[in-house]
């Protein structure tokens, strides 16, 4: 119990201590935001190399994401792939219980400007990834999309989220079906089973969207500022994004510091509380 108390304690210690760096932080954010050069058209200007710039536009596919892993053409610049497993996770009370279970997510982007400028991967990964994927190229996927009624140990599916699943079961190993081979059995059989599915970014959603990062030749690459967003899913001015960038920053910052402060604060009452049991039984025993 002591252990815990103390890992609370400095738990809480090292997140107010990052809410404090964050609230410090905020004015060299919005420092750098207000020297940032708000672009009319979305050029390439020597003058600003180096700089921070503000610019509005959509991205224009260049490459579309690929999944080597997978050998996959995802016409989109980022998609998210989630990997998850037909597992069985628990037996209770007679019964066994398979679900779906997450094994991880990837991020895949490819290649895409905004005007005259490149987005790096790190601006391309800062887009959302809103839509379930569907529009997959019907030979590369072809491998992929069995016959579900093989019911094969470890077969791999890549369909959207939904359309290969095997639903959740809970059965006995006394259920029978009436050809013969029990429910339990044929459930069984699918633990293993792997299957992905994709989210993507879907730029049919928006009129426009704003970028900010620095310029490094025709490339915009991350600002270098913590707490900057890349990418804003409307038109904003640079006022705008100054303002909701602070609001952010500072109500981040404050509730990592309540957090950590509440923690702490927790692990001195417990601790508190625990001495003053003790001192009533010596008292008891006196």
């Amino acid at each position: 119990m002591k252990i815990l108390k103390i890992l609370l304690f400095f738990l809480g210690l090292f997140i107010f201590v990052l809410g404090t760096d964050a609230y410090l932080g905020v004015d060299d954010v919005i420092t750098a935001l207000n020297e940032a050069v708000e672009l009319e058209e979305p050029v390439v200007l020597p003058e600003n190399e180096g700089k921070i710039v503000i610019l509005h536009g959509m991205p224009e596919m260049i490459a579309p994401v690929y999944d080597e892993e997978l050998g996959l053409t995802l016409h989109t610049v980022k998609a998210m792939r989630y990997k998850e497993s037909y597992d069985l996770v628990s037996r209770d009370d007679g019964k066994s219980t398979w679900e779906w279970v997450g094994k991880g997510t990837e991020t895949l982007v490819g290649e895409a400007k905004a005007g005259e400028f490149m987005l790096s991967d790190q601006i391309l990964i800062s887009l959302p990834a809103d839509s379930d994927y569907k529009d997959f190229d019907p030979q590369e996927a072809e491998r992929y999309n069995l016959d579900r009624s093989l019911q094969s140990q470890s077969v791999v599916y890549v369909l959207p989220k939904g359309a290969y699943y095997y639903a959740e079961e809970a059965l006995s190993s006394r259920d029978n079906s009436r050809i013969g081979r029990s429910s339990y059995a044929v459930t069984a059989d699918r633990t293993g089973t792997v299957a992905y599915h994709y989210r993507s970014f879907d730029a049919g959603k928006y009129d426009a969207m704003t970028f900010v990062g620095r310029q490094a030749g025709n490339m915009l690459i991350d600002s270098g500022v913590d707490g900057v967003l890349r990418v804003h899913t409307d038109v904003k001015t640079r006022e705008e994004i100054v303002g909701s960038n602070k609001t952010m920053l500072v109500m981040g910052s404050r509730f990592g510091m309540v957090c950590g402060a509440a923690m702490m604060i927790l692990a001195a009452k417990k601790k508190n509380r625990k001495t003053d049991v003790n001192q009533n039984q010596k008292r008891k025993k006196g």
